[in-house]
């Protein structure tokens, strides 16, 4: 524990302390500090944007109610680390020798201007250099890329509700800090993350403590809403009341609905085994020890049971609080209720508030 103190303080001396993970739907902020030899949570919240709001999710009036939000939990001026991801980031991969740092930018600038077909002014774009994934002696070059626009759009509104962004991560990079402040993976193994959430499904290949693969699919919890909508012509809050039939919490009468529910969560597993069966074919020196689920969808339904007897590798439910003292002594009691509702939805805003960096 004393090396993950230093390394978080060693961190915050460049960097924010609070992560806000900006969903589609629900804004998860996190803030953790340093006391006595420990990680502890400041404060947690998740805003729901669908909540008292019969417009959403055309109009998801997110400015107005984050704004709101960090005024009450007194977060006004907090420094930022915030999260882009699902289908606002893009991905090349890269195989290359190894190259001086100037000429391999020259390089990885002439792949991105060919994919996006137009001039860089309008992304914008870092890179990771992996090295040892494989036999080959070439190194992987992740180059992520996402619409300056979109960005600057999310800069404005976290600048417009009192907050100083000071880095944007991909936030399958930012589950892969929590899982490793929660020493759930070790420098030799592979592992596979799904996140699973409300518009997009996030997946990622993890060996030797780095991402070396990832996708988004388009089909998540969200899409049991939209088909809902769409066919039964129903409101968005109306639709989410049918997702706990999931885990056979709730009964439903009308087999349409029983149907459109059973055959969207069938193609989101679909989906998922698709990009799980893809990681595992890929050329490294490690077979893949474990699987981690996240995201609030991961509450939803028998993903755990259906991959681990589908490949007969362990599921985990992850708890990305694990390493952090979350109730002090004066705590109130329903904060411990709160913690533990909120944990699925909490992993990238975690890995966040511990790794987002000074960019």
């Amino acid at each position: 524990m004393d090396k993950l103190i230093q390394w978080f303080k060693n961190l915050q001396k460049h960097k924010a302390d609070t992560g806000v993970d900006m969903g589609n739907r629900n804004i998860k902020v996190i803030k953790l500090s340093e006391n006595s030899g420990k990680l502890v949570l400041d404060d947690l919240f998740m805003l729901d944007l669908s909540e008292s709001n019969d417009q959403y999710p055309e109009n998801t009036n997110a400015h107005q109610k984050l704004k709101a939000a960090i005024e009450v939990n007194g977060l006004q001026g907090a420094k930022i680390s915030a999260a882009v991801g699902g289908s606002h980031v893009n991905v090349i991969d890269l195989r290359l020798p190894e190259m001086p740092k100037e000429e391999l930018e020259l390089v990885i600038q002439k792949n991105l201007e060919d994919v996006v077909g137009a001039s860089l002014s309008n992304v914008t774009y870092d890179y990771q250099v992996i090295k040892n994934t494989s036999q080959t002696e070439n190194i992987l070059v992740r180059v992520y890329y996402s619409e300056l626009d979109y960005v600057i759009e999310k800069v404005e509104m976290l600048k417009s509700a009192n907050l100083k962004p000071v880095s944007f991560e991909v936030s399958h990079l930012a589950i892969l800090e929590m899982l490793k402040l929660n020493n759930y993976i070790k420098n030799e193994n592979a592992y596979i993350v799904v996140d699973f959430g409300e518009t997009v499904t996030n997946s990622a290949l993890i060996y030797k403590n780095q991402v070396i693969s990832s996708f988004s699919t388009p089909v998540a919890f969200g899409s049991i809403n939209k088909e809902m909508r769409e066919q039964m012509d129903c409101d968005y809050i109306t639709a989410e009341q049918a997702k706990p039939y999931l885990n056979k919490e709730v009964k439903i009468e009308n087999k349409s609905v029983e149907e459109i529910v059973d055959q969207t969560y069938l193609k989101i597993l679909e989906g998922t085994q698709e990009a799980i069966d893809y990681y595992l074919h890929q050329d490294i020196e490690a077979k893949v020890s474990e699987i981690f689920i996240t995201g609030g969808g991961a509450v939803y339904g028998t993903a755990k049971e259906t991959l681990e007897e589908h490949y007969e590798i362990p599921v985990t439910h992850v708890n990305p609080f694990r390493n952090i003292e979350t109730l002090r002594p004066d705590a109130d009691p329903e904060l411990a209720v709160k913690i533990q509702q909120l944990a699925p939805f909490m992993a990238t805003a975690v890995g966040l508030a511990v790794a987002g960096g000074d960019k």
